[in-house]
This record gives structure tokens, sequence and C-alpha cells, in this order.
């Protein structure tokens, strides 16, 4: 081999050599990368209201627990907050806001919480406060101020969480139509001071306040304070009714327990609100229709 081929030969290795040397020798890279704040939100409040924000999306049924609507095994349905407020008469009982479920029918006299439910009466007797049954009596009805949400199961299969009998006698005697939960309020994400002022016929005026506020480092603890005087008269001619109440709602979250508190004070008071006529047995023939403008009341007040 001539002397320029080795020359030529030698430069083309020392430029292999030196061009593998001249690389560059790097270990593998990780890309990281800066996520924007993420912002997760949940409620305290484990149902959502359907579209119109006059039922719940799910409800409590019994030792289910929490379940859709649509996925219940038997009828139920979970009335709003928001519904009980706009649909409630101010001097009168939950019976204008159980007239939104269909199986139920109301309208009696106005001392009396009787309703019945797919054909079967029964009364405030079959309502259950926070899961706690026996807070009422045929003559004594909830306080509408202090309801938050209502659940109304209906049919026998209302067991799964107890339920009344009806308290019709013979042989209807025991049947179980269902029954009525009412959800007290409680203190909800926002704090709020609430002072309402409602107005009706026959000189009815009523005043309502409602105090809800959170406390504690992860704001744990809620309380709901609310109170109503009302006073004025009813519908029927000569009747009327005062209502004074205070109650106060506690409530705690913890991660693995949830403790509820609720009681209060009310006074109701009825002027001349009773008038009920029975047909007796022995009775041949339809009597004619009372004089509506005549008290056929009992002079007693009811208290």
């Amino acid at each position: 081999m001539s002397k320029r081929k080795k020359m030529l030969l030698s430069s083309i290795m020392c430029s292999l050599i030196l061009g593998v040397s001249a690389a560059p020798v790097s270990a593998e890279t990780i890309e990281t990368f800066n996520l924007d704040e993420m912002v997760v939100e949940s409620s305290r409040n484990h149902k959502t209201p359907l579209p119109g924000g006059f039922n719940n999306d799910s409800s409590r049924v019994g030792l289910l627990g929490e379940t859709p609507v649509i996925k219940a095994p038997f009828t139920v349905q979970s009335i709003t907050e928001d519904t009980v407020s706009k649909m409630a008469i101010p001097n009168q009982d939950l019976d204008t806001v159980l007239s939104n479920v269909p199986a139920i029918r109301t309208g009696t006299s106005p001392i009396k919480t009787d309703f019945s439910i797919r054909g079967l009466a029964t009364n405030a007797s079959a309502y259950l406060v926070n899961n706690i049954p026996g807070f009422f009596i045929m003559a004594t009805g909830p306080i509408t101020n202090t309801v938050g949400s209502i659940d109304a199961m209906i049919g026998p299969a209302a067991t799964l969480n107890g339920s009344t009998p009806s308290f019709q006698a013979n042989y209807l005697s025991g049947a179980t139509p269902g029954a009525i939960y009412l959800n007290t309020k409680r203190a909800g994400e926002d704090d709020f001071i609430k002072y309402t002022q409602t107005f009706g016929g026959h000189g009815d005026y009523g005043e309502y306040l409602d105090i809800s506020q959170r406390f504690g480092k992860d704001r744990n603890i809620g309380v709901r304070i609310y109170g109503q005087y009302d006073d004025g008269g009813l519908a029927i001619s000569g009747a009327g009714q005062r209502k004074k109440n205070l109650f106060a709602n506690v409530s705690y979250e913890g991660e693995t327990t949830k403790t509820n508190v609720f009681g209060g004070y009310y006074d109701q008071k009825f002027m001349g609100t009773e008038r009920r006529f029975v047909l007796d047995k022995s009775a041949t023939k339809f009597p004619d229709a009372p004089d509506a403008s005549k008290s056929f009341d009992d002079p007693k007040v009811m208290h």
C-alpha cells in the first residue's frame, strides 16, 4: 500500500474514532409537567334536586340506604326544602305539600292531621322525624318551618324502615299504606340569616327567622336555628289559630361518624276550628247542608 493511501486510511480511522468519542452519552430523560390547580367540589347533602327543584333524585330507602328514586323497589318520592317553603300554607300543616304526591289525598278539619295513602286513612302519627316515630298525633301536626325535605314511601314495603299502620278499624285495621319521613332543616354549605314575613286572607300575619352557620376547622359542625310566629283567621268563618315556635338543629360530620340533635319549643292555639258531622247509621235520608254562617264549634279552645 502506498504511503499516500496509508495516510488517507489513517485519517479516516482517526475521524471515526474521534466521532465516536465525541458523541454525547445521555441517560433516559423524564419529562415533567405542572398541572393547573384542580378544585374538587362536593356537597354534604347527598341528594340532588331534579330539574325544576321540586323533587330530589334520591331518597333514603330504609335498609337499602340512599337510593336513586328511579331504582327504588317501590313507590318513593323525595320532596325538596324548596317545595316545602313555596307550597306550605303558613298557618296550616303539611297537607298542601303532601298533595304533590299522587298517592296521597288530604283535607279535613283544621285541627286534624288526617290524610289517606292509596285510600287508607292515617294521620300525623304516620310521620317519622329524622327516622324517629311518635312525634305527632291526630290533632298535633308537624311544624312546617322545621322541615327540610320529605321522603314519602308508599305501600307496605315502607316497613323496610318502619311504618305506622292505618287507624281505620274493622277489616282494614293494621294495614300499612306507607310512611312519611320528615328530615329537619340542617346547616348547609353557605352561612345565612333570613327573615321572612307572610300575609294571608282573614288577617293572617306571620314572621319567620332562619339562621344557618357552620363552625370548626373543617366546618364540620353545623347549627341551624329557625322560628315562627303566625296569628290570624282561617278560611272557616270565625276560626283562627296562633303558632309560636323556636327550634335548633345541631349536626356534626366526622370522617367515620355523623351526629344530629334536634329540639325546640312550640305553642299552638286553636280558636273555633272544630266542626265535624257524622251521619248516624239509622238515618234514612241525607240532611240539608249546614249553614256555614253559623258556628257549630266546641266553645272551648284547644291549646
